[in-house]
């Protein structure tokens, strides 16, 4: 039987041999922070790769790779665009949801006016922020034929300290308004000291104040204005009739009014009629003479151009 021998490795042999793996190891990873990537495969770094790469928000999706959301500013696309401008609000917002669907579907730029305490009122404001329409409380105020106010009514009888209460307690009813406009309030429109509590509110809550102008007598235009807040005024209401050849009319006759003075606001409602004209409208807004805009885009290009859209 032939005999097999182990030859042992020196101890020192060992040690050297463990000596130059250390200083190999300590050689890769001097080499790789110096120049990363060029040694180990990318796989090996995909935590580092992941930690870079962010996923593309709605505002800079689709901007070339020098244009982010900083250097693109929405804002100033349309500085250039010197036309009268002219804005459509959508009042009585809240009671059906039908016609307010359709309306939603168009873009047409447009801003609604949401009344509190209406059936859909909620429905209608998440509606609007999924569509990215502006909206306005739409509070209602004493008419001239109206005897007194009521618990959501704002009346030219009532303290000053309740009709703030009314008008904070109709604002928490909806998430996001921009303001308020009034519905009717001939009568408390006209009236200094019941329009002041409700401007007071909103100068707390920094939101504006559309005049729906129901009445020639109004002065909450110029109340919320020397209050210091965003204000701005009706110029005339469209769809008095279910007629829409003369809604129609009423629209050109509008766009004439705002080629003359340089900025036009009219108020319209969620009516069948008055649906059947905006849809109609909605395919050829872009070629008119004026600009639509919402009621923020037209109280921004006011604020720019020093403009007003008080009549007088």
């Amino acid at each position: 039987m032939g005999r097999h021998y182990r030859r042992s490795i020196p101890s020192n042999m060992l040690l050297s041999i463990l000596l130059l793996f250390v200083l190999t190891a300590a050689l890769i990873f001097v080499l790789n922070r110096l120049y990363p990537g060029h040694l180990l495969p990318p796989a090996d770094r995909t935590d580092d790769i992941a930690s870079v790469q962010k996923k593309p928000d709605a505002h800079t999706q689709g901007l070339s790779s020098d244009m982010t959301a900083e250097t693109v500013k929405p804002a100033q696309q349309n500085e250039d665009d010197k036309r009268p401008v002219m804005a459509l609000v959508v009042d009585d917002a809240g009671e059906q949801m039908k016609l307010t669907k359709r309306v939603a579907d168009l873009s047409l730029p447009l801003t609604w006016a949401i009344m509190p305490y209406t059936k859909y009122a909620r429905k209608t404001a998440d509606l609007a922020a999924e569509k990215g329409v502006p909206y306005l409380l739409h509070l209602p105020m004493q008419a001239e034929v109206d005897k007194k106010g009521g618990p959501y009514l704002v009346g030219i009888d009532m303290s000053a300290k309740r009709i703030r209460g009314i008008t904070a307690s109709a604002l928490d009813t909806l998430p996001d308004p921009i303001g308020i406009s009034n519905h009717r309030g001939s009568l408390a429109t006209s009236d200094k000291n019941t329009v002041e509590p409700v401007v007071l509110e909103l100068k707390a809550r920094q939101l504006m104040f559309l005049d729906s102008s129901t009445s020639v007598k109004s002065v909450a235009y110029d109340v919320a204005k020397a209050a210091g807040i965003t204000a701005l005024k009706n110029n005339g209401f469209i769809d008095g009739t279910p007629d829409e050849n003369k809604i129609e009319a009423n629209f050109k006759e509008a766009v004439n009014d705002a080629v003359i003075r340089g900025s036009v606001i009219v108020i319209c409602h969620f009516r069948p009629a008055t649906v059947n004209f905006l849809e109609k409208l909605d395919a050829k807004y872009e070629k008119l003479p004026v600009r639509m805009v919402t009621i923020p885009e037209m109280a921004g290009i006011l604020a720019m151009r020093g403009g007003k859209t008080d009549p007088k």
